[in-house]
């Protein structure tokens, strides 16, 4: 049992290394994506491309029936190879059979969907936006069937090619005479054929099942998987909704500024993100192995982690919010300030809502991650259908209201369920130190707009501040969470021992 437990944390230091660093990259890889489309064509170009993303966040579940995330544990928890390979066919499968469904639906009815979507009659970005919604459903397929195989580091490295470094190149090559709706549809259309390439090579190995096995494991997959579609699609919807109504209502303009700040807040989710992403499957080993009290202090360490980035990320959001609006996306976007500014409170929550959706999912069995997310949902369509008369910025509280009240649900049944101990007093004042920083700078920085040097000074300054705090967050953290501190003294052996 130590053995398995020593095997256990081993792997989770390999897959949450070469996790983090792959995240890294796709992060640096969306900044230059939204970078360039931002000088590319502005507004006119950021909002269709952004919007697209994500729609295609919100399809990605359906089109794949779930299995891009219930593949992961079906075939862990299969011991047979012949029905794991049966679950993999299954799955290509399920994804398969809605895609082409779903094109012909596109391709005989594109004005109806085009206004239901986009409010307006668009047949060629409507097609264009499918092709890429299909290609981040299938490179999603392909990153699950690779960490059910256990193969997490290839996952990562097809993930980054796929959707990050292919559609950038392809951004950055495409013509200036190119529409946006040409570089979506090429960018879709690369997705999908890597993606098929991915898993015809992933495949080559797996049998062919028998009529018996392929419709048992598609029975375990319609079981499994399409139960849990809402708490990934509620949360990538709620993020969408607001643009969507904006951009209904004729508002491209506002609906801009919204995924703007949706794409800024996505920031820290995915600096969070791949601990979800390895924890998930490695709790649920710990949990069938009776390891309580390594789950326990792993729940603490999460818990630690959430605090922290919420009061340290905040008030440097607030501050900084402007200096990076204006050099990422350009002068086009500074009235698009207030609403960013708004939307960065919703990054505590976004942040709780991705760690603990991972303690969640592996160690509770009621489904309170979709119930969470119906909930969340429900407070931002409300609020945006209510406020769309009031502008973007209406909209952009709907969706922090909605943020703050699923991510209370989920944390509150995580630490009702596990009680983390977390000692958080040094971490307030913390907290409350770096507030005052953020403050005392932005009163006695240059201001922002007299130049590019006083703009990099700026970002600087809060890049540093953020770095700062982030090591003094990890240095005052409680010895029994286990998590790295970094000005630790190192235990040195008596003279004469070794």
């Amino acid at each position: 049992m130590a053995a398995r437990g020593g095997a256990i944390r081993a792997g989770i230091r390999w897959d949450l290394g070469s996790t983090v660093l792959t995240s890294g990259l796709n992060l640096v890889g969306a900044l230059a994506i939204s970078y360039v489309l931002a000088r590319r064509g502005a507004v006119a170009a950021f909002e269709p491309y952004s919007l697209a993303k994500r729609l295609a966040a919100v399809a990605m579940p359906i089109l794949c029936l779930g299995s891009a995330a219930g593949i992961v544990h079906l075939v862990a928890s299969e011991l047979n190879e012949r029905a794991r390979a049966a679950l993999l066919w299954s799955a290509v499968a399920a994804g398969a059979t809605v895609m082409a469904l779903g094109t012909a639906l596109v391709i005989a009815w594109p004005d109806g969907i085009g206004r239901l979507v986009l409010g307006r009659f668009d047949p060629v970005l409507t097609q264009a936006i499918w092709l890429y919604c299909c290609g981040i459903a299938v490179s999603a397929l392909v990153y699950g069937m690779y960490r059910a195989r256990f193969r997490q580091h290839v996952a990562n490295i097809t993930t980054t090619i796929g959707t990050t470094l292919g559609p950038l190149l392809i951004l950055v090559a495409a013509p200036r005479a190119w529409t946006i709706s040409t570089v979506l549809g090429a960018t879709g259309v690369f997705m999908v054929v890597f993606g098929v390439a991915c898993l015809v090579r992933l495949l080559s190995g797996a049998q062919w099942p028998s009529r018996h096995l392929f419709a048992v494991a598609i029975r375990s997959l319609l079981v499994y998987s399409p139960p849990r579609i809402p708490a990934v699609v509620l949360p990538a919807l709620s993020m969408t909704v607001g643009a969507l109504i904006a951009s209904r209502s004729g508002s491209t303009l506002g609906a801009s500024y919204l995924l703007a700040g949706m794409a800024i807040i996505q920031l820290a989710a995915a600096a969070v993100g791949p601990i979800g992403v390895v924890l998930l499957p490695r709790m649920s080993e710990m949990g069938a192995l009776g390891q309580r009290e390594t789950l326990k202090r792993m729940t603490s360490a999460l818990v630690y982690v959430m605090l922290a980035v919420g009061l340290i990320g905040t008030p440097l959001a607030l501050a900084g919010t402007e200096d990076l609006v204006r050099a990422w996306l350009g002068a086009e976007f500074i009235p698009a300030f207030s609403v960013v500014r708004v939307i960065s409170l919703a990054l505590p929550p976004v942040v709780a809502w991705t760690l603990m959706a991972s303690i969640a999912d592996s160690t509770i069995r009621s489904p309170i991650t979709g119930i969470a997310s119906l909930v969340d949902f429900g407070v931002v369509l409300a609020g945006s259908v209510l406020g769309a008369s009031y502008g973007p910025m209406a909209l952009a509280w709907a969706f922090v209201a909605g943020r703050w009240v699923g991510a209370a649900i989920l944390t509150a049944v995580v630490v009702r369920r596990h009680h983390p101990r977390v000692a958080v007093v040094r971490l307030c004042a913390l907290g409350a130190t770096v507030t005052l920083l953020c403050v005392a700078l932005g009163m006695l920085l240059p201001a922002s707009g007299n130049g590019a040097p006083l703009l990099a000074l700026r970002l600087a300054a809060w890049i540093g501040l953020g770095m700062v705090a982030a090591l003094a967050a990890a240095q005052v953290a409680p010895s029994a969470l286990g998590l790295p501190r970094p000005f630790a003294p190192r235990k040195v052996a008596p003279h004469g021992l070794s």
